[in-house]
């Protein structure tokens, strides 16, 4: 069975701050960025324990160098890269109709969902709210549609009770991993790292077990795209894209003919939004 575990770094035990997050911070990244990997780790051991044979790992946070490579379980390999690169799947790169199920682990709410930690969709400066066809999206929903496009379904998520909770309002049956309560977006119960990495692994563990029981997510056909921005200057920028049109002083609409072209456009929008490092 091929699993593909996808992860991000708000989400991860313990982390409840932005300098926990960016490499620019020194020893708090750094001690978030072992979290991280201890927290994927346990979902590998879960996944293996469940049934796993291969196992594929996407870094998908920030310039996407954060899990400490040489201490990777060794049965995953391990999908890492700057933004300088090309990612047309981006938090679901690696990801193909050969897997048999997707883990998401460290990840958090979406823009605006209160108090959850560290919120935002994809871009925390640049981004007030993505939906698609309506619904206004965290990071987990898009990257289980794009799973969902490959007829792959998610069956597990790690993070603060918020996200785990929106998931669950979507994905019934989905396994979860709750490693923190959020009090504010910058405040957290956090459980004990040790019995965290047990939720995790437990949680991997059922899903693999129970592969059968979940069921691919996707947006039906056609599909609308809009982002709203912060800055409306970059509602203007956005309209360079072919088909990306401003309907709002601070929001752009793309449409199309399915969720994966859909995508596309929103990783152009990305591609724009974002500073090349």
């Amino acid at each position: 069975m091929k699993v593909f575990i996808s992860t991000d770094l708000e989400g991860v035990s313990g982390v409840v701050g932005w300098r926990e997050c960016s490499p620019e911070d020194g020893r708090h990244y750094q001690a978030a960025r072992r979290r991280l990997t201890l927290d994927v780790n346990a979902a590998i051991e879960g996944a293996l324990e469940g049934g796993a044979s291969e196992i594929l790992v996407a870094d998908c946070h920030g310039q996407y160098l954060n899990v400490l490579y040489e201490e990777l379980h060794p049965a995953a390999d391990l999908v890492r890269g700057t933004r300088s690169g090309h990612r047309p799947r981006l938090i679901m790169q690696g990801l193909d109709e050969s897997f048999d199920l997707v883990l998401l682990i460290g990840y958090h709410a979406q823009s605006r969902d209160w108090p959850g930690i560290l919120s935002h969709t994809y871009s925390s400066v640049s981004f007030l709210a993505v939906r698609f066809n309506g619904i206004e999206v965290s990071e987990a929903r898009i990257g289980a549609a794009i799973a969902g496009s490959f007829g792959v379904p998610v069956g597990m998520i790690s993070g603060d009770d918020r996200i785990c909770a929106e998931v669950e309002s979507w994905l019934p049956g989905v396994e979860t991993a709750v490693v923190k309560y959020a009090i504010d977006r910058y405040v957290a119960r956090c459980i004990a790292h040790k019995k965290a990495l047990e939720l995790i692994k437990m949680a991997a563990k059922r899903a693999v077990q129970g592969v059968d029981e979940f069921k691919s997510f996707t947006f039906e056909p056609p599909v609308r795209l809009e982002v709203s921005v912060i800055d409306p200057s970059l509602a203007y920028k956005l309209t360079v894209i072919p088909g990306v049109r401003r309907i709002d002083k601070d929001t752009v609409a793309y449409d199309a003919e399915d969720f994966m072209k859909a995508h596309a456009a929103f990783r152009a929008i990305c591609y724009v939004s974002y500073p090349r490092k």
